[in-house]
């Protein structure tokens, strides 16, 4: 297994560009899942970090738009994986939490349902509450912020199924689960 580690100096030597293409294509092409996993938390990294700037435009990021990333971590929640990879699931956790953060940023309309229904779809299946409760805080942004304006009537059963069995076995997801049914009932009023 090759560790790639990105610092200011490689980021020069590898040209500031290049570094987001190349851990987006080694997120979703490296048969490594840990290779996969690792790339994925490199790019949720860069997203945290670009979101805490006050200047979205960082070194690493001018190359790509904010578009661009939120569709790519858009397109990774909606790709399914296996239950089976713990390297696999935690991907999925790192796209949540790079989501939630960049989430402020989406301008593009046509984004927000397929990223609210793709979260809605995460969490209908799978069975790992660390998954469950990223996917709520994701979700509970979305409705927050979405001018899609989605309902707790807009979920299905099998979504509030989950949410109930995730609860009942993991105090993990508690939290998370209450703010989305809190943002969700604020949007009801």
């Amino acid at each position: 297994v090759t560790t790639m580690v990105f610092d200011a100096s490689s980021a020069s030597s590898i040209g500031q560009h290049q570094i987001i293409p190349l851990l987006k294509r080694l997120a979703q092409e490296d048969p490594d899942s840990n290779v996969r996993r690792r790339a994925m938390r490199s790019l949720r990294c860069l997203a945290t970090q670009a979101c805490d700037d006050s200047d979205i435009h960082n070194a690493c990021w001018i190359a790509l738009s904010t578009n661009d990333i939120i569709s790519f971590f858009v397109n990774s929640i909606r790709t399914d994986t296996s239950d089976d990879d713990d390297n696999d699931r935690d991907a999925q956790i790192q796209v949540c939490q790079a989501l939630s953060c960049l989430i402020a940023r989406l301008e593009d309309d046509a984004l927000w349902p397929i990223l609210e229904t793709s979260l809605q779809k995460r969490v209908e299946t799978t069975n790992d509450v660390k998954l469950i409760a990223s996917a709520c805080r994701c979700l509970q942004q979305c409705v927050s912020k979405s001018p899609w304006r989605r309902g707790p009537n807009s979920f299905s059963d099998m979504f509030w199924m989950r949410l109930k069995s995730s609860v009942q076995t993991s105090k993990d997801v508690h939290a998370s689960v209450s703010d989305l049914l809190h943002e969700l009932a604020t949007h009801e009023a």
